[in-house]
């Protein structure tokens, strides 16, 4: 997908909204979380319960940052509608640690 079609598809008010639903599925999980049971560190652990407890309280910012990262992600497509859900929730939950900030020595 070109650099243009990525930008259409993330400013698309009906691909955002599936972002959006996506975003809050995952943001619901990820602040009820056992984070020893995943077996986190405390800085990854913080920075992904952070984020998902910006995500619910409603920042546009962040909402911002997801609709930019899955379109990047979502692969070249000339109309978003035919994305699957499973594959924008896939691609949420990769990026959710990178928007999240969490670094490579925290991930280990």
């Amino acid at each position: 997908m070109s650099l243009q079609q990525q930008s259409a598809v993330a400013a698309d008010p009906l691909f955002q909204g599936r972002v959006k639903t996506s975003t809050f599925r995952a943001a619901n999980a990820i602040v009820g979380e056992d984070w020893v049971t995943a077996g986190y560190s405390q800085a990854k652990a913080d920075k992904r319960h952070q984020l998902g407890v910006t995500v619910l309280g409603g920042s546009q910012g962040a909402m911002q940052s997801f609709y930019s990262s899955v379109a990047a992600q979502v692969g070249d497509v000339a109309d978003q509608s035919t994305i699957p859900d499973a594959t924008i929730d896939t691609s949420v939950d990769s990026v959710w640690d990178d928007i999240a900030g969490v670094t490579f020595a925290e991930n280990q």
